[in-house]
């Protein structure tokens, strides 16, 4: 459906990504008049699935860590049966150039002995890391989410693993607890999902991801389209309504239009500049030729703004 049955609602949810399904079919499972507006062909935004001949694929998703919750979700909006989440099982494989594998089982002890039977002289090492891990983890989750200056005291005695370890990188833990590089590297294996390398990486960052993931993440058959049809459907037995290809018309002036340049423009130049800062930064030539390398970022944005600009500009003056 492409147009509004109707000229007002409780609620509008523009987009339609799992937040916004999931925000709606709540609200008409409580007895709201919901409208989702999408700009795109159909509901789902990074988890809107896309077909090529016979195969359909997932656009961005590809697990979710909380699929006991999900599940909990929909069975209360009353469509457990229009979706099926399974758990995957291993976590993952780690296969290393010499031929060496490991499988990584979910659960906490499951995954720490799948480390132990390979690097049996480990064993101490291996499970005090992931249980000092562990224990960042449930620091954090612990943690208030507003503190007062004078109740830091309080705070660094209740947590002394997240305050102690706050600031330590992944590599930094990893050196603390064990020896074997072998061992060090497959414990860091999900270290590129992170985008920085364990020498880089936040220690508290990486307990958080694993911690939410050890348990087993949750896939969903049929691709994640599924669990969004089932989040449309709780709307519409709501009484609710999903219009696609509806872009708000607030958005859809020239005024916009020319903010939508600008904004563009200085994400651009933002990023492109960022790259230079990083190669004044840990290049250690980098000082001397940073305005040389200034000059060519601004050239960069010229060649890849401009075409840009022209393009937009042009559809927003046409249409």
């Amino acid at each position: 459906m492409t147009e509004p049955r109707d000229e007002r609602y409780d609620a509008i949810v523009v987009g339609s990504g799992l937040g916004g399904v999931s925000a709606a079919a709540l609200l008409a499972k409580h007895g709201y008049k919901v409208l989702i507006c999408e700009q795109g062909e159909g509901a789902g935004g990074l988890a809107h699935a896309f077909s090529r001949g016979p195969y359909t694929f997932d656009s961005a998703i590809r697990v979710l860590a909380e699929g006991e919750m999900i599940e909990n979700l929909l069975r209360y909006l009353g469509v457990e049966d229009e979706c099926t989440l399974t758990t995957i099982d291993p976590l993952y494989r780690v296969n290393m150039p010499d031929g060496f594998s490991l499988v990584a089982d979910i659960g906490l002890e499951p995954f720490m002995e799948s480390h132990i039977r390979e690097f049996p002289h480990e064993e101490a090492g291996i499970r005090s890391f992931f249980g000092l891990r562990r224990q960042m983890f449930l620091e954090a989750a612990q943690m208030p989410m507003q503190l007062d200056p004078r109740q830091l005291g309080d705070a660094m005695e209740k947590f002394p693993t997240l305050f102690k370890y706050r600031t330590a990188t992944l590599q930094d833990v990893l050196d603390d607890h064990l020896h074997d590089p072998k061992l060090k590297a497959v414990c860091c294996a999900l270290w590129p999902y992170l985008a920085m390398p364990p020498s880089q990486l936040s220690f508290f960052a990486y307990s958080q991801f694993i911690g939410v993931l050890v348990d087993g993440p949750s896939y969903c058959m049929g691709t994640f389209q599924k669990l969004v049809d089932a989040f449309v459907t709780a709307v519409e037995r709501g009484g609710g309504e999903l219009v696609v290809h509806s872009a708000v018309e607030t958005y859809k002036n020239p005024v916009v239009g020319l903010m939508e340049v600008g904004l563009v423009g200085a994400v651009l130049f933002h990023a492109l500049n960022g790259l230079r800062i990083i190669a004044v930064d840990f290049w250690s030539k980098g000082p001397k030729y940073q305005r040389l390398m200034f000059w060519v970022v601004v050239g960069g944005f010229v060649v890849l703004f401009v075409p840009f600009a022209i393009r937009h500009l042009t559809i927003v003056f046409t249409h």
